[in-house]
């Protein structure tokens, strides 16, 4: 049966919505008459990415599961009223295009958006496909995978059918180097290292690299600083970085994506599925340093694949700045002043496969 509506399930961070407008962008491309819509959770994150774009979309107050007390109640308690809100968001994209059941798909990308999404999609005879973006798939996924449909994933995880890193086009680098850092407001002919935690920011990198800087100022002399802070540390980091004989540059969130990659001859990041994928697809050697709080480790497996390569290192987050910079200075000085290595990791990444995921999961959705 021909597909005629597409609904993607999904929120509550970047790392979640932003493969699924990838994967969106493309459908429109092969098909404008596919009608999209999301279901995504009520943090100001997914309204604020989503309200840009020309597209329905139905935040839900979806709870994350977790077997504390107070939050195993409130998961509880909200279960059957979130999985009814999907319902509806469903039917009412639905009867926009006057789709039905048998001729929509809802996609799900992980996380505690997609449960009762799939819940909802059940019940109303929605067939479901789930893409997996972690190297360890997290307890939604597990629990999904062998509910849905179809799965697709960007690492060999939960037996489905392996992909490319998924990445949407605002991310993907175009132009010269000098005309990104131009419209970033940077020098264009300064060395640039980028530091991101993703879209909610990272408070031990926020912190670590200010560090850094006043550890060794003379080590940042031929380079400036593109930081994105997150919504709640702008001024707290940017205060840091005016104390010290630096260009730094700091934002909340960096909009310009594609530009920021093209601008930077280094990023050092978190390693979430969305930011590996990113660094991927625009080669740009990087300093991972994974959320050092989860148990399965999950992000530092995301990076392996850009560090078996020799595009990228791993560095523990120590989480106190003071204890990061003594064990990762040297290392950092490394990078910084051997213009050589970092030539070789790009070209490590240059030869390392990377076809578009994003492409393919859509190409399958259409002819589903």
């Amino acid at each position: 049966m021909t597909v005629r509506a597409v609904i993607f399930a999904g929120g509550g961070t970047g790392g979640h919505i932003f493969p699924a407008i990838a994967i969106c962008e493309h459908l429109q491309a092969l098909d404008s008459g596919i009608h999209m819509g999301f279901i995504c959770s009520n943090r100001p994150i997914d309204s604020r990415i989503l309200s840009t774009r020309q597209l329905s979309f139905h935040p839900v107050d979806a709870q994350p599961f977790s077997l504390r007390p107070r939050s195993l109640g409130r998961f509880v308690r909200s279960w059957r009223r979130v999985v009814q809100s999907c319902e509806q968001a469903m039917a009412r994209d639905m009867q926009a295009c006057g789709a039905s059941p048998g001729q929509t798909v809802l996609v799900g990308t992980g996380g505690f958006v997609t449960v009762p999404a799939f819940a909802a999609a059940r019940r109303l005879g929605v067939r479901t496909v789930l893409v997996n973006l972690d190297a360890i798939p997290g307890k939604a996924n597990r629990l999904l995978a062998s509910r849905a449909d179809l799965v697709f994933t960007t690492y060999d995880a939960l037996g489905g059918e392996r992909v490319g890193p998924i990445v949407r086009r605002e991310a993907r680098g175009l132009g010269s180097v000098q005309d990104a850092r131009r419209l970033l407001k940077l020098d264009p002919e300064v060395r640039t290292l980028v530091v991101t935690g993703a879209s909610q920011g990272a408070g031990s990198l926020n912190a670590f690299v200010p560090a850094l800087v006043g550890h060794n100022p003379a080590l940042f002399a031929e380079w400036q600083i593109l930081h994105q802070a997150g919504p709640s540390r702008v001024d707290e980091v940017r205060a840091a970085y005016e104390a010290l004989p630096v260009r730094a540059q700091v934002v909340e969130l960096i909009d310009e994506v594609g530009a920021m990659w093209t601008a930077a001859d280094l990023a050092i990041a978190r390693a979430g599925a969305g930011t590996v994928a990113e660094a991927w697809v625009n080669r740009v050697p990087c300093v991972f340093m994974p959320y050092p709080y989860h148990r399965d480790e999950h992000q530092r497996h995301n990076a392996m694949p850009l560090v078996d390569a020799g595009g990228a290192v791993v560095l523990r987050d120590l989480i106190d700045p003071e204890a990061n910079t003594r064990a990762h200075a040297s290392k950092m000085e490394r990078l910084l002043t051997d213009l050589r290595e970092l030539s070789t990791m790009r070209e490590a990444l240059e030869s390392l496969a990377c076809d578009d995921g994003g492409l393919c999961i859509a190409a399958s959705l259409r002819n589903l």
